[in-house]
């Protein structure tokens, strides 16, 4: 799942970076998606870890943007906070709470960009664990945020990649046990969905990484069960496969 949160009181500048984040989906074929709070005290009230970034303005109301960073930081210590600040002089405070980055207002296109890759790369860097593919004739090695999802058919299963599709004889519970540690989950008898990778779900479909798969009846609890571990920060498993 890539999910950022914008918190910024400012509208206008809010606004501004999901449009920026539209604009960047759309250039790079991604689909990051944004959860925009008006104050930090909204957005730390429910945090709940599904972020690998935080957009956070510095000068807001009731609670200031380095406040909540500390806050942020007794319950997660992984994700990515780049501060949004009018002057650079009050960004120096960010690396108390390891911030990553920071943005001075205006914010351009470029220097947004700049920072979310940033923030997408130590992201992978952090939770990518290598996962190889012994084909008949070669040998393939993905990383796991590149895993999509793994397709049973017949007697064979599909490793849908970033790389490509791959087809091995074996079983899909042989695959399961060699991507324990990768956030795996059945949606259905047939697809092991990589978490990491889920875009949505939509009544008994989820989307993979654009993908639409069905969600049987029979794995629907077990299913919604581990996403909501994943996103709430828990680990619900690369391996040879």
């Amino acid at each position: 799942m890539n999910k950022i949160a914008i918190v910024e009181d400012d509208v206008t500048c809010s606004n501004l970076l999901v449009n920026y984040l539209c604009r960047y989906n759309k250039e790079n074929g991604q689909n990051v998606q944004a959860d925009v709070f008006r104050s930090a005290v909204d957005f730390l009230s429910d945090y709940d870890c599904s972020y690998f970034a935080v957009f956070m303005d510095i000068d807001m109301p009731m609670m200031n943007g380095m406040d909540a960073a500390r806050k942020l930081r007794l319950a997660d210590q992984s994700v990515s906070i780049i501060f949004t600040t009018n002057l650079a002089n009050y960004a120096i405070s960010g690396y108390e709470v390891n911030a990553l980055d920071f943005m001075v207002k205006p914010i351009t296109y470029f220097n947004f960009v700049s920072k979310l890759e940033k923030a997408v790369t130590a992201h992978k860097t952090s939770t990518d664990l290598p996962i190889q593919i012994n084909l008949k004739d070669k040998m393939v090695v993905v990383k796991s945020s590149e895993l999509y999802y793994v397709e049973s058919d017949a007697h064979m299963v599909i490793y849908h990649t970033a790389k490509g599709d791959f087809a091995v004889r074996k079983k899909l519970c042989e695959a399961e046990e060699a991507l324990k540690d990768c956030n795996m989950a059945y949606c259905g008898k047939s697809y092991l969905v990589n978490l990491y990778n889920v875009d949505s779900v939509d009544g008994k479909t989820v989307t993979v990484h654009g993908k639409p798969l069905p969600i049987s009846r029979s794995k629907e609890k077990d299913f919604m069960r581990a996403l909501t571990l994943y996103l709430g920060g828990n680990s619900v498993g690369g391996g040879n496969v």
